[in-house]
């Protein structure tokens, strides 16, 4: 992570890939919501679509210089996501990538075993996982504690840590109350 000379600072950039330019994903604002304010998070967007230019893609990922590149991957959007992210992960090995939504329900080994640039999956509801995983991401060790995440340990051996529920439903923020929620588009995944 980055330090400026006050605070250390998380730098986040959601990379949001949707089938088109009239879909927007739920997903950042659904996380973002829930703790808008964190001082430590620095939130950067780089939006795109399945026909985007890759290497334009990856040219604004490089502008926002991450720390975290978090996703959320769909039937429709997983080959492209991962192709840019194994793309960037060669520009920037120390990023470390997160990815969440329906195609990481089930057993995520040979998943991670396979696409070794992403560190971590999360399976299940996000809106509370995500920040307490941002609490530790440079702690792995500490990563076991989080209901939800999928990952390689430091042996690199498969941790699977169940299915992540959202405690309290009413206790949630709506993603209409993020800045990152798209009124402009007319759908949302």
């Amino acid at each position: 992570m980055s330090k400026n000379s006050i605070n250390s600072e998380l730098r986040i950039t959601w990379l949001d890939i949707n089938s088109s330019y009239s879909h927007s994903s739920l997903a950042l604002p659904a996380i973002e919501a829930q703790q808008p304010n964190a001082e430590n998070i620095v939130w950067n967007k780089v939006s795109g679509t399945i026909n985007s230019v890759i290497s334009n893609i990856i040219e604004e990922l490089i502008t926002t210089n991450p720390d975290v590149v978090a996703y959320t991957a769909w039937i429709f959007t997983h080959d492209i996501v991962l192709s840019i992210l194994a793309r960037y992960k060669q520009i920037n090995p120390n990023v470390i990538v997160i990815g969440g939504g329906p195609e990481y329900l089930g057993d995520n080994s040979e998943f991670l075993n396979t696409h070794r640039y992403i560190n971590v999956v999360a399976r299940g509801e996000g809106e509370e996982i995500f920040h307490q995983w941002t609490n530790s991401v440079n702690d792995k060790e500490n990563w076991k504690d989080i209901n939800g995440l999928c990952y390689l340990d430091a042996d690199n051996n498969y941790q699977d840590n169940g299915i992540a529920k959202v405690a309290d439903y009413a206790s949630l923020k709506f993603p209409e109350e993020s800045k990152f929620f798209d009124w402009d588009k007319p759908f949302i995944q």
